[in-house]
């Protein structure tokens, strides 16, 4: 805020104090600032993507989505923005939709981990299973980290009707998260459940 007082037109200053309101949560106020940051600097894709990040919050995925496209009008290949859309997608269940987008930010980085699994995650939830467990392993190969996409793999193995694999699975993934620390979410056991 003091930074904008002394240089009310430099849009960084309005992208910082966006994200310091949206990390406390306090969305409404980070949307003004992401929106005032992209009329100051109209070739600045990030500002209008963290604005569709703050109407994502906002449960307005019409106008999340609005805004992403507004940030891959401004930079095509920024596959942040088109996984904004993706997490649109999902959350009003357009599963083959976000399926394409997935495949969008994969052609623009084959090996962009966040598009391997939610795409693994979005084959999960139009039914193939082998296609959610072949890209949620793919997944795994960047990032070893990613308990999400373990779990995917071990859930769409049940789905296919292979308990005792699944339940291996889920074992195997479970115990290796333990070790290595890796944060786990409740996903998993909802999942499971």
């Amino acid at each position: 805020s003091q930074a904008i007082k002394l240089q009310p037109e430099k849009a960084i200053n309005y992208e910082d104090r966006g994200n310091a309101y949206f990390y406390s949560k306090n969305i409404d106020t980070a949307l003004l600032d992401f929106k005032k940051a992209s009329e100051l600097d109209k070739k600045n894709s990030y500002s209008l993507k963290r604005a569709g990040d703050c109407y994502y919050e906002k449960k307005d995925y019409l106008n999340a989505i609005l805004y992403h496209q507004k940030a891959l009008k401004v930079d095509p290949k920024y596959k942040e923005a088109l996984m904004g859309i993706d997490y649109c997608y999902d959350a009003l269940g357009e599963h083959q939709l976000a399926v394409e987008i997935c495949k969008k930010a994969l052609a623009i980085d084959s090996t962009y981990s966040n598009a391997l699994g939610d795409l693994g995650w979005e084959y999960y939830c139009t039914g193939h299973f082998d296609d959610c467990i072949k890209y949620s392993y793919m997944c795994l190969k960047y990032d070893e980290t990613a308990t999400y996409a373990m779990f995917n793999i071990a859930l769409a193995t049940l789905r296919k009707g292979d308990f005792e694999a699944s339940k291996e699975l889920y074992q195997h993934f479970l115990a290796l998260s333990r070790e290595k620390n890796y944060e786990m979410t409740g996903g998993a056991v909802t999942d499971l459940r």
